[in-house]
């Protein structure tokens, strides 16, 4: 306490002993510990307070660690400013933030330290390491996710909250008119456009995880008493086209009696599970192609295998928080990738979206043009099998040149439920 009423005033507390003079324009402190012994005084010596006392080895060198260690975290950190924005930060699935540009202009001054700030994070040293001690308090001893984007469910089953997940989960909010009118439409335009060049076109709607294990889903998240939102898409598409839908909800739902057809700890379906989705497509297409068969589970070798799900990495858990499930293959694959097209890094996200393409031997087999998403890698080594040549592209937006560029005798758009609300995709020439 700096300030006095009166010409000379004391003032003593349990801590200190203070005594200020204004005419002599000096202060002493006398610095008390709890038991009342002095530890020190503090002398303004006039109008400024100098720390005073003796001084210890010891508080030098917490200082000096103190100071060597922010300037080791700042080094590391600015560092790290070289690293580009194509490096993939593992544990949250996407590439580190680039660099903002600036620009003397009043538009930049107010995103730029926002962007900056996001750059600034990525870069961060130590941050796998904090993001994951973060994860273990948060789930250890708050008994929570530690990330909104991950529903910590029963029975250690983890939900994605994300990229429309959510909604799928509650049935809410329902889709709009407008989303829907805009997804009819879109179909209709497809299914004109290949039957003018006659081509076969068939809709895939692969469930999410929540639709098929909602028993593990916590209470205060379960459905609303609405109509989910792949039921609305499906109805509003055939209202308007003849397009042929291929709904795998009930084939996966039923196809748990028989293995556990999605991860625990993962948003994606389990190998094996998405094997019984693959026989039930072969079923669908079998029609247009009398020579389809698809194959039986005694043509798949199986073992037991342990993952690391994407939700796990999510909330930070890098090493422990693996799941053991049953890892499938088929026997003998002839199949392969595509010389000119062969499968792009899957663990960099800016390649990961580029176009691929398998080829199968055998005489009579079609030719397939996919539109997906990556709920179509597990049934991908199954599916491949069938077509000469099967050209993947992982987006829905469709380009009709390069369907015609590919001349395919079917194509495929396999759509996961949970992107029905998120996404306005387009047709292009």
């Amino acid at each position: 306490m700096w300030y006095s009423t009166h010409p000379k005033y004391a003032y003593t507390s349990r801590w200190a002993k203070v005594s200020v003079d204004n005419r002599a324009a000096s202060t002493t402190i006398e610095k008390e510990d709890r038991l009342g012994t002095s530890v020190g005084t503090v002398s303004t010596g006039g109008r400024f307070p100098v720390l005073s006392g003796s001084f210890t080895l010891e508080n030098f060198l917490t200082a000096l660690v103190f100071v060597a260690a922010c300037f080791a975290l700042s080094a590391v950190t600015i560092a790290r400013f070289k690293v580009g924005p194509e490096t993939v930060l593992e544990q949250e699935q996407r590439c580190m933030t680039p660099m903002p540009k600036f620009h003397n202009d009043s538009a930049t001054l107010k995103t730029f330290p926002t962007a900056f700030e996001k750059f600034f994070d990525d870069r961060f040293a130590l941050r796998a390491k904090l993001l994951g001690l973060n994860g273990d308090l948060k789930y250890f001893v708050f008994d929570t996710s530690p990330t909104d984007k991950v529903l910590r469910g029963l029975n250690g089953w983890f939900y994605f909250m994300d990229e429309g997940d959510k909604e799928v989960l509650r049935h809410y909010p329902e889709m709009t008119q407008r989303q829907l009118d805009h997804w009819a439409i879109l179909i209709m335009q497809r299914k004109f456009w290949m039957d003018q060049h006659h081509i076969r076109y068939i809709v895939m709607i692969v469930p999410s995880k929540c639709t098929i294990y909602p028993e593990n889903v916590p209470e205060p998240y379960r459905p609303v008493n609405l109509p989910s939102r792949t039921d609305q898409f499906i109805n509003a598409v055939k209202s308007r086209s003849s397009v042929d839908i291929l709904d795998l909800r009930p084939t996966v739902f039923d196809a748990k009696g028989k293995t556990q057809v999605f991860l625990k700890t993962d948003t994606h379906w389990s190998r094996l599970g998405s094997f019984y989705a693959y026989q039930k497509m072969i079923s669908s297409l079998k029609p247009w192609f009398p020579n389809m068969k698809p194959y039986e589970y005694k043509d798949l070798k199986t073992w037991n295998s342990e993952y690391l799900g994407d939700l796990s990495k999510m909330m930070g858990f890098r090493d422990w928080l693996t799941e053991s499930f049953t890892e499938a293959e088929l026997k003998n694959r002839t199949w392969q990738y595509s010389k000119d097209k062969g499968l792009p890094d899957q663990t960099n996200p800016l390649a990961a979206y580029q176009p691929f393409a398998t080829e199968a031997p055998g005489k009579g087999k079609p030719r397939a043009f996919v539109l997906f998403d990556s709920f179509m890698f597990p049934p991908l080594p199954f599916l491949a099998e069938h077509f000469s040549r099967a050209y993947f592209v992982r987006s829905r937006d469709m380009h009709f040149s390069q369907i015609e560029k590919e001349h395919p005798d079917v194509v495929i758009e396999e759509i996961t439920e949970r992107f029905l609300g998120k996404l306005r995709p387009k047709n292009y020439e």
